[in-house]
């Protein structure tokens, strides 16, 4: 069994980067108001750590650790020479985490468990880290629910999204958290709701549009209906439409340990 489903071929930047522009403010506002100023988080699925080192300023008295099973994101998200006192990055599977029982108040995984192969072992595995009365807080993507407009774009730009997901990607990550939470046996739902991403400014294309296309230019897919050329055009082209957006509905979960 593997956690690492993006890098199952090997650590490929372009992938990470287009991670990169996560923050706490826009990733995880769902959950903030829960965060005290003293809290040891477990961030888990912590990729290029952009999340992980904004979460630091919430806990001045604690800290946050984050971790994936890839050594080269490690190293990455680690070398940030600017990298806040109370962050560390720590090389850890989700499946068998190296932390005792009821070690941390909150664990948290953004866009993780969409992508896993057995996400309810994971959340077994998560919750036991926790301490009791501790917070799991989870994010994911509703993968069938991205938008593309105008239109003309969306034929180009939804196959190519399409072919990014892993072979154990959800299509449903977002509408399947509760259920998957139900399913376990010490977490009782504190606050259940969704929101989305709209990636409409200028800026804002600009740099979407530009990540993927360096994703798209170093993946190793074979792309059938549409030309590489063609799936970069359409990149290019829709960013600089005014009347262009982007949208994708996220799920968002947190669950209290009895």
């Amino acid at each position: 069994m593997t956690d690492q489903t993006y890098y199952a071929n090997g650590f490929d930047e372009s992938i990470s980067q287009t991670h990169s522009w996560r923050t706490a403010e826009n990733c995880a506002e769902y959950m903030l108001k829960y965060v005290k100023h003293n809290y040891k988080i477990l961030d888990v699925g912590s990729g290029p750590g952009t999340i992980t080192k904004s979460f630091a300023k919430y806990i001045p008295d604690g800290y946050i650790i984050g971790i994936e099973p890839t050594a080269e994101l490690i190293e990455e998200a680690s070398k940030d020479p600017n990298l806040p006192y109370n962050v560390r990055f720590e090389k850890a599977s989700v499946f068998n985490l190296p932390y005792s029982d009821n070690s941390f108040d909150i664990v948290h995984a953004h866009q993780v468990i969409v992508h896993l192969s057995d996400p309810l072992k994971a959340l077994n595995e998560m919750t036991r880290v926790l301490k009791p009365g501790g917070l799991l807080c989870i994010k994911d993507a509703e993968m069938d629910s991205t938008t593309v407009f105008p239109k003309k774009f969306e034929p180009q730009l939804l196959y190519f999204m399409n072919l990014m997901r892993s072979k154990f990607t959800s299509s449903v990550g977002a509408s399947r958290q509760k259920s998957l939470i139900l399913q376990t046996s010490l977490l009782d739902i504190v606050r259940h709701t969704a929101s989305s991403w709209c990636i409409s400014e200028d800026k804002e294309r600009l740099l979407f549009a530009n990540m993927f296309i360096k994703r798209l230019e170093a993946s190793k897919v074979n792309y059938i209906s549409f030309t590489r050329e063609k799936i970069t055009q359409a990149w290019i082209d829709w960013s600089q439409d005014e009347s262009a957006v982007f949208f994708i509905l996220n799920g968002e979960i947190i669950a209290k340990k009895i």
